[in-house]
């Protein structure tokens, strides 16, 4: 069985690591000068590197030729390429130690827990005496990486309390959560937090392009665009749609049709139809067009976030920009289909508008419903489509009043949520 894309690149030092360089260089420079804190909190969205660099922390914590070099370091035993390790602070990668950990194999110290399954009371107080025991060897550290940590249970987290403020010598906790809300106050004020960034469409697609390269398989540019839309921010979910597409058909390639076809992405063109249906104002055409993508079993939420993702590169082809991320096809048809855009729309504070309502309201919109019944959130989906697409085709509304109205809808939603939010935790 062939190992997963994502497995089989994952990172094996700091400098590798996509985009997180404000953690990578942070960590990196808190081993080359010995300053390594007993305690961190790792937040970010997933795939984003968490756990990967936990296990890049840990390597360099317990990397044998790293210790070595560190050992000798500023000693007459001491060689160019010892002293300029020891100042990097990168695990080498390729001892014993390094390979055991990067591939998630057992090791004496080194432990990865599941908070998910692994989240109660009990739980911690095994793991708080757990650390009382010494590492291996006296250059070593006993690295304990709890991943899904907002999973722990209050209890359990208080039960850390006294072990993180006070560790025992060479223990060091590394804690990684996608909900950051939900780590108390007391245990975050303990701990070193880095909040990882979510990796950028350019940045997945040209790592794609590397590991395919690596992969020799073959590859169209548009096809990767397309993954690294779909991967939302999520490098390891981008690795692992191009395994799902690399396992249809006889061949091993990426085109852009496998793309559509794997991942059931709505094709550009139905986009382009229903622009051509609001440009031309066919409210009898609305209906038909929305039936059939729900029959056809399209998440209703995403397919207005990508109308409004075409509507943001409609509006910045009209203020004369090149809309990031786009097909040669969708751009050339956006550019001759035209939405009868004014002087008077064209402006910076409504393609502002337009963003913050059209790429934030179904989200907010989808964290609003989460709070009703599941069983109507097809109905909502489908009744607000219809609606907002019926009224802009008759013309009771047109798209500088959807914009407005959508904005203050967003942001009141948000700001609800994020009340409701604080008061649940409270």
């Amino acid at each position: 069985m062939s190992l997963a894309l994502a497995r089989k690149y994952r990172p094996r030092n700091f400098a590798t690591v996509a985009v997180q360089s404000h953690v990578a260089n942070t960590l990196k420079g808190a081993i080359a000068s010995g300053r390594v804190a007993h305690g961190y909190l790792l937040c970010g969205p997933r795939g984003t590197g968490k756990t990967t660099l936990a296990r890049v922390l840990a390597m360099a914590l317990n990397c044998e030729e790293l210790s070595d070099a560190r050992r000798v370091s500023g000693t007459a035993a001491a060689t160019e390429f010892s002293d300029a390790m020891a100042a990097a602070g990168e695990p080498c990668g390729k001892c014993t130690s390094c390979q055991r950990i990067w591939g998630g194999s057992a090791s004496l110290d080194v432990v990865e827990i599941d908070a998910a399954s692994n989240g109660g009371v009990a739980d911690a107080r095994e793991l708080r005496e757990r650390a009382m025991y010494a590492p291996s060897g006296d250059d070593r550290y006993k690295v304990y990486i709890v991943d899904e940590a907002h999973m722990l249970s209050r209890d359990a987290w208080n039960a850390l309390l006294k072990v993180l403020e006070e560790p025992p010598p060479r223990v060091v906790f590394v804690f990684a959560t996608t909900e950051a809300q939900k780590v108390l106050p007391t245990v975050i004020s303990r701990l070193q937090r880095f909040d990882l960034k979510r990796i950028g469409p350019a940045e997945i697609r040209e790592r794609l392009a590397a590991v395919l390269t690596e992969e020799g398989v073959r590859f169209e540019p548009d096809a990767l665009g397309m993954i690294a839309g779909a991967a939302d921010g999520g490098l390891r979910d981008a690795l692992s749609l191009t395994d799902q597409v690399l396992s249809l058909g006889e061949t091993a390639e990426v085109t852009a049709e496998r793309v559509r076809t794997a991942l059931g992405l709505v094709p550009e063109d139905e986009y382009l139809l229903l622009l051509d249906i609001i440009a031309q104002r066919r409210a009898v055409d609305v209906f038909e067009a929305v039936q059939r993508q729900a029959d056809g079993g399209v998440d209703l939420m995403l397919l207005l976030a990508g109308i409004g993702r075409t509507l943001r590169a409609q509006l910045t082809i009209t203020l004369g920009g090149v809309p990031p991320e786009l097909s040669e096809h969708m751009r050339a048809a956006l550019t001759a289909i035209g939405l009868g855009c004014s002087a008077s729309t064209a402006n910076p504070i409504v393609a502002f508008l337009t963003a913050l309502a059209i790429t934030t309201f179904p989200y907010v919109l989808g964290l609003f419903l989460d709070r009703v019944p599941q069983s109507l959130l097809p109905l909502f989906q489908y009744v607000s489509f219809s609606y907002h697409f019926d009224n802009l085709a008759r013309g009771v509304i047109d798209l500088r009043d959807l914009v407005f109205w959508g904005s203050l809808t967003g942001l009141g939603l948000h700001a609800a949520v994020w009340t409701l939010e604080r008061r649940r935790l409270e």
